[in-house]
């Protein structure tokens, strides 16, 4: 019987996936330094900044496929302006580049995106191969989008958002969309599983959402959509960030 026996050639500690670049690690230092709480995201996107590094992304596709989730003000767009501040020393490094021709294409999640301190016209996206929207209303966005998804607003949604008093608040539709529109889980489910992303089959359920996420986050650990009832429920006191004194 053959016995493999290790190589003595230190490719085992040079092929260790812990361990990473100079340039990864000052990029790491970077985001961490400009965004706190995030630390998920961060390593997820320097991993895909060491891969790139290191040649290892597949050629002729995109670097990444990154998809940043959350409540208002939980830092997406910050993570963003981090990453262009760390790698081309500019928050709006992102927006430039788009004008420039140096991005192939973008999802644009509402008209937002027009803002003068964002795109600020319409013309940015023209040039771009693909445009997708995620829209509620019509705007200047769609004569240069190439896929348009329509979105319910908030009125027409189910599921449930975290107040400034940090309380879990059940949303329920005031009122039904007069055409087909989309939950924001839907459509992001459909979009992960066109993508290829792990954890992605393009299914959705609120009710599956909303359980699985007090099953894995201390933070709403004991709530789903079934049990917050109409005067919601508190966040897990053992999630509350703790401020020195």
């Amino acid at each position: 019987m053959y016995r493999a026996r290790p190589m003595k050639t230190g490719l085992n500690a040079m092929l260790d996936p812990s361990r990473r670049s100079g340039d990864a690690e000052d990029f790491d230092k970077a985001l961490r330094r400009r965004i706190v709480g995030q630390d998920e995201a961060i390593e997820k996107v320097t991993e895909v900044y060491q891969m790139f590094l290191a040649g290892l992304n597949p050629p002729g596709r995109p670097v990444g496929n990154l998809l940043f989730l959350g409540p208002t003000g939980s830092g997406k767009t910050r993570v963003v302006e981090a990453m262009a501040e760390a790698l081309f020393g500019d928050a709006r490094a992102v927006v430039d580049r788009i004008r420039s021709g140096a991005v192939d294409a973008v999802i644009v999640l509402g008209h937002d995106a027009l803002q003068e301190g964002l795109l600020g016209s319409e013309q940015a996206l023209a040039g771009l191969d693909t445009v997708i929207l995620l829209d509620t209303h019509a705007s200047e966005l769609q004569r240069v989008a190439h896929v348009i998804v329509p979105v319910r607003h908030a009125a027409e949604k189910l599921g449930s958002f975290v107040n400034a008093a940090r309380r879990v608040q059940r949303a329920v539709p005031a009122v039904e969309s007069g055409w087909e529109t989309f939950a924001d889980g839907e459509v992001i489910a459909r979009l992960g599983a066109a993508l290829g992303l792990e954890g992605f089959d393009g299914s959705y359920d609120v009710h599956s959402v909303a359980r699985e996420l007090a099953a894995t986050h201390a933070a709403f650990a004991g709530i789903d959509l079934d049990t917050i009832g109409d005067a919601g429920r508190p966040l897990a006191e053992s999630a509350r960030p703790r401020t020195e004194r």
